[in-house]
C-alpha cells in the first residue's frame, strides 16, 4: 500500500499503525525501537538503549508517494526519558537503512523529557515511493527515546 492522501497521521494506537512501520536494529545490538505506551493507554514508538553500543537503529514509516517539486511538511513529537538522546530523520526508497539518502531532519539533541513537536518541510526531484526514517544515532548507555504522532 501508498500513502497517497495527505495529511497523513500515524500515532501509533493501533496494531495496524504500528505494523505500518518497519523497526531495524542496523547496529545487531538488539536494542531497538519498539512500542510503549503511558499509564492512559497512549502509545508510542520507543528506542531502548544499549549499555555499550551507540544507538543506529531506524523506525521506517510506510510507503509514500511524493511528487517533485512539490513541497511536504513532515510534523512528529519527540521526547527523551532522563537523559539526552539524538535523532535524525532521513527520505529513502527503500525499506532499508542503506536507502536513505535525503536528510530531512538534522541530527538533533532531543534535550527534552515532555513531548514536543519538530516540524521540516521538504521536496524530492523526481515522483515516486519513499519512505521516511526515523534514526536513533544517540550515544551508548543513555535511556530511551520516543517519536509519536507522525503527520
Amino acid at each position: 500500500m501508498i500513502i497517497m492522501d495527505y495529511p497523513y497521521l500515524n500515532t501509533f494506537q493501533t496494531q495496524d499503525e504500528q505494523d505500518a512501520f518497519t523497526i531495524i536494529d542496523a547496529n545487531g545490538d538488539n536494542a531497538t525501537w519498539d512500542y510503549a505506551y503511558t499509564s492512559d493507554e497512549n502509545w508510542f514508538a520507543r528506542y531502548t538503549y544499549s549499555e555499550v553500543f551507540e544507538a543506529d537503529d531506524w523506525l521506517i514509516s510506510p510507503a509514500f508517494h511524493f511528487d517533485a517539486g512539490k513541497q511536504y511538511t513532515l510534523s512528529f513529537d519527540t521526547w527523551n526519558k532522563g537523559y539526552d538522546e539524538r535523532i535524525e530523520v532521513k527520505l529513502g526508497t527503500e525499506v532499508a537503512f542503506e536507502g536513505m539518502f535525503m536528510p530531512i531532519v538534522k541530527p538533533t539533541e532531543v534535550l527534552w523529557e515532555e513531548p514536543q513537536g519538530m516540524e521540516a518541510r521538504f521536496s524530492v526531484s523526481e515522483s515516486g515511493t519513499y519512505y521516511i526514517g526515523f534514526h536513533s544515532i544517540s550515544d551508548a548507555d543513555r535511556n530511551k527515546l520516543f517519536v509519536d504522532n507522525v503527520l
